[in-house]
């Protein structure tokens, strides 16, 4: 999907409703890319759309703890949001790239994320993708996260 089409899709929705998301992420190794093998990651979740969580403790205290910083003010995104249509993300250096900016329902959105693994744009199982990939990819996550960014170009469907 294009920027036009996810602002399109988006924008037919409520702000509040609960809407499910696809989209792709590239998980390969150096050393399967230099022999031609690519492998996806394809995830669908329920997320809730038009919520503004920016002022929450747990956002803030996330922010603060990537950023190292102890006091708000001090905190610098590595983002601005877009004029028109605040839920996209642009990264402040390399302008082109960017993000829609969705956060986890409740904080409990892995029981509803189905996830499906394709090498060569084939449909394949977990174990036959971490073959190709690096085992920290699918090393277990210590917590749940709060938001995820999604380029743009790695979204498939908004329903």
């Amino acid at each position: 999907m294009n920027y036009n089409e996810i602002v399109e899709t988006l924008n037919k929705k409520r702000k509040g409703t609960f809407t499910r998301i696809a989209f792709k992420s590239e998980i390969q190794s150096a050393a399967a890319k230099k022999r031609g093998i690519t492998v996806e990651k394809h995830s669908s979740m329920t997320i809730r759309w038009g919520v503004s969580y920016g002022k929450l403790k747990k956002i803030i205290a996330k922010k603060l703890e990537k950023s190292g910083e102890t006091e708000k003010d001090t905190y610098k995104p590595w983002f601005k949001h877009d004029a028109q249509f605040p839920y996209i993300i642009h990264h402040l250096t390399e302008i082109e790239k960017m993000y829609l900016q969705i956060f986890v329902v409740n904080g409990k959105n892995q029981s509803n994320t189905r996830v499906r693994y394709y090498i060569n744009n084939i449909p394949s199982t977990k174990e036959e993708a971490m073959v190709y990939c690096n085992p920290s990819t699918f090393a277990p996550k210590d917590e749940t996260p709060v938001m995820f960014n999604i380029p743009l170009q790695n979204i498939l469907s908004i329903q």
